[in-house]
């Protein structure tokens, strides 16, 4: 027996067999669905308000950063902090942790994460400097970008930047190797101890 789906208006075949296959009124599942959804919007309504109060009602949410429980009470669906200063906190984390992996992959980038002159392998002293100088004045010409705290960092991660302009050194051989190329004084002598 071939019928007509009542909502998306396609042929399809039912079978003889059943008394409830006779009633049946649309060609698929989707089609059943949609069509009482289409004819019966407000139950659809107060069953999906009903439906979001109960999940917020049985979530025991708590905040990702500081583990407090966020009240059901005015908290939004997918919400995961107790308050906007967790989230800002959390945002600021992910962010410093996203710029330690890259500074990682930049020095392994550089043949590794020790400094070329006196061999320190802290990474919190480590920096990126430039062969021949010009860093501060590349920072100054890319302000405002999004990336413009740490701009030679993340264009080199990038490659933007080429790797023979640049080299890790620690904060203090640094500052030697501008004092010697600027100025051409050259009496210290910087040793690292592990």
């Amino acid at each position: 027996m071939e019928k007509i789906c009542a909502f998306c208006g396609k042929t399809f075949t039912v079978s003889d067999k059943k008394d409830i296959v006779k009633r049946q009124k649309y060609c698929s599942l989707q089609c059943w669905s949609k069509g009482y959804r289409a004819s019966n919007p407000d139950k659809i309504k107060v069953y999906t308000e009903n439906a979001i109060k109960a999940r917020r009602l049985a979530c025991k949410c708590v905040c990702r950063r500081c583990g407090k429980s966020i009240p059901p009470e005015g908290r939004k669906p997918g919400t995961s902090y107790c308050s906007r200063e967790c989230y800002s906190t959390a945002r600021k984390e992910r962010e410093r942790e996203r710029k330690r992996q890259h500074k990682l992959v930049v020095f392994e980038m550089l043949g590794g994460a020790k400094c070329k002159y006196c061999g320190c392998d802290d990474i919190n002293a480590l920096e990126i400097n430039h062969i021949n100088g010009g860093g501060n004045r590349e920072r100054r010409l890319k302000r405002g970008k999004p990336y413009s705290g740490n701009v030679i960092l993340e264009d080199l991660y990038y490659g933007i930047t080429p790797l023979s302009e640049v080299e890790v050194t620690c904060r203090v051989c640094n500052a030697w190797h501008y004092i010697t190329r600027k100025i051409g004084y050259d009496k210290w002598e910087i040793k690292w101890k592990p």
